[in-house]
């Protein structure tokens, strides 16, 4: 029987991309703009919602960004989705239009429901609609309706239900895409309504709190995934998701005098996952992996726990969720767990031996960890 994972899709990736993904994740280096626009969105019958749009002015002003824009759907409103459309297609032209790098923060706060696949927001009372999911899709390829907007970067809250999981670009891009949404596809719905409601702790709220911890502290720079992954950590109920569509997640510096590099402190939460590999890789290959993984940043931490042969290379990775978060997406990866304990194989002296299946040239394990 060949080896196979939770979940596991058919794809695979070469072991050089792989690496070169791992790298840039690891490399990544703080963005720098020259101008940045936000937009808060909500329904104006979901009066409850006004408080998380105060939340993202506060995270706005943390990141010595500007001030949002506030788009309220009105109750009388029947096209709400072509007024949206229309300020998106505003912004963007400004943010084009303005000489240097840009950056884009949209917020949503409020209801929202998944139909076939797409990302729907949803006003509370009359169940008036919009499709955020084409939204989305047309930020990732870089147009709003034939408008270009590929050097710009953005950041997508989603502070409502969400577990729409799409795949990422695979090539290099100097573009950011990058999606904070309050819930994923294994929260239970009745959990997520409940948790969600107006006035509890709002993915927003969350958000708020962890920035201005880490600015008062003295970080010296904030990265998205570990925000997310710190979150997600301490919301045991409703599981926030945190998406790379396009390039790496957006790193960046805080003004002022500080005193903490992130890079150095222990990861609070972990990935379990797996990287099918489209070619069959050597011993030589794999200690030459686990050499070089060992280098890595405690804060960018990464274990080999498994490989396996198959008709490729299956790869089993422990890693910091920081880290995962930046290879989640990409062909042949397969999330396996959240990981917030140790490794308990060693501490049980399970040692490895050659079952039956051993001597199938279909699923054959590597004796453990070769050291070079």
């Amino acid at each position: 029987m060949a080896a196979t994972s939770a979940g596991q899709s058919t794809s695979a990736i070469t072991r050089e991309q792989f690496e070169e993904v791992i790298n840039r994740a690891v490399n990544n280096h703080n963005r720098l703009y020259n101008n940045s626009f936000a937009l808060s969105i909500r329904w104006e019958q979901d009066t409850d919602t006004s408080r998380d749009t105060e939340h993202f002015q506060s995270i706005l002003s943390t990141l010595n960004l500007n001030q949002a824009e506030v788009e309220i759907l009105a109750a009388q409103d029947r096209t709400p989705g072509w007024t949206l459309i229309s300020k998106l297609c505003s912004i963007f032209q400004r943010a084009v239009d303005t000489p240097g790098k840009s950056i884009v923060v949209l917020h949503y706060t409020g209801h929202g429901e998944l139909r076939q696949e797409q990302l729907f927001a949803v006003e509370g009372l009359t169940r008036r609609s919009l499709n955020l999911q084409r939204i989305v899709d047309s930020l990732v390829e870089g147009d709003i309706y034939d408008f270009d907007i590929a050097d710009t970067d953005v950041v997508l809250i989603l502070d409502c239900c969400y577990s729409h999981i799409a795949a990422r670009a695979l090539n290099p891009t100097t573009r950011v895409v990058e999606i904070l949404a309050a819930s994923d596809n294994r929260t239970p719905e009745d959990h997520t309504l409940e948790a969600l409601a107006p006035p509890r702790n709002t993915l927003t709220g969350k958000l708020r709190g962890e920035f201005s911890r880490r600015k008062q502290e003295g970080y010296h720079f904030v990265e998205l995934s570990d925000v997310m992954a710190v979150i997600r950590r301490n919301s045991p109920v409703v599981t926030p998701t945190h998406q790379v569509k396009l390039g790496q997640s957006i790193r960046s510096p805080f003004a002022g005098v500080t005193r903490i590099n992130p890079h150095i402190i222990t990861p609070t939460l972990c990935a379990e996952f797996s990287v099918r590999i489209v070619e069959n890789m050597t011993q030589q290959q794999i200690d030459s992996l686990i050499t070089w993984i060992a280098t890595l940043p405690r804060g960018y931490s990464m274990e080999l726990d498994g490989v396996y042969e198959t008709a490729s290379t299956l790869l089993i990775f422990q890693s910091a969720y920081a880290l995962f978060a930046n290879i989640a997406g990409h062909p042949g990866v397969t999330f396996i767990s959240d990981v917030t304990s140790q490794n308990r194989r060693q501490s049980l002296g399970q040692e490895r031996h050659a079952g039956p299946s051993s001597i199938l040239k279909d699923n054959v394990p590597f004796s453990g960890r070769s050291k070079p």
